[in-house]
């Protein structure tokens, strides 16, 4: 099964594990596959992609999100970013522009800014993306990987080699979600082994001249 197919699977089962309050509690295990699965993508992008493609694919995941979720990220982009960082206004265009220059200074800081993202809604509707156990950042991660930018640089990934089901594995939910109404510290540290693994592919394919991809950081 090729990868596009695989997220799409992936989305399919978050959506449906969402519909009922039954079947949310039957097909639990489900829900948490997708939101690694999604969240480990997302890592690999942020760590791979050139800063016009972060930007482009936060446009498109930010577009999912209900307009009270995105007012909650611009809050939180407002609480966490430097002045001259933070976004204008709440649409998915600001926000992106913002997450794009925010990860461009600080990699793996805009995955940290969505883990703290809290509100009462924070869930919501925008969960058919994904991210049914970890609030807005699995709902953003969900979105970012089946943008029509993300797709094809996940496709060449896996063609040449990485093993996303075991970047998956290294995602620990429970650190990210954190206990019932307290604040995460960094969701960078629960998943640091997983970005330097997918630093390191970026800087192989960077070493075969794949466009899109390498190690913009230089790291």
């Amino acid at each position: 099964m090729s990868t596009l197919s695989r997220l799409i699977r992936l989305a399919t089962d978050a959506l449906q594990t969402t519909a009922t309050p039954g079947a949310r509690n039957a097909s639990a295990p489900r829900a948490s596959a997708a939101d690694r699965a999604a969240i480990a993508r997302y890592d690999y992008l942020l760590q791979t992609a050139d800063p016009h493609r972060i930007e482009q694919i936060h446009r498109e995941a930010f577009a999912r999100l209900t307009p009270a979720q995105r007012a909650l990220v611009e809050e939180r982009m407002r609480a966490e970013l430097p002045a001259g960082e933070r976004p204008r206004s709440s649409s998915a265009d600001d926000l992106a522009r913002a997450a794009g220059r925010a990860e461009a200074m600080e990699p793996g800081r805009v995955r940290g800014l969505l883990s703290r993202v809290r509100g009462a809604s924070a869930g919501g509707a925008a969960v058919a993306a994904g991210g049914a156990a970890v609030g807005v950042l699995g709902v953003v991660a969900g979105g970012a990987v089946m943008s029509a930018v993300a797709a094809p640089l996940l496709e060449q990934a896996a063609g040449l080699g990485v093993d996303f089901d075991a970047l998956a594995e290294g995602v620990d939910l429970e650190a990210l979600t954190g206990g019932a109404g307290e604040m995460l510290g960094s969701a960078g540290e629960a998943v640091s082994g997983l970005g330097d693994t997918a630093a390191g592919w970026g800087e192989r394919l960077g070493d075969i001249g794949l466009p899109g991809l390498g190690d913009i950081f230089g790291r």
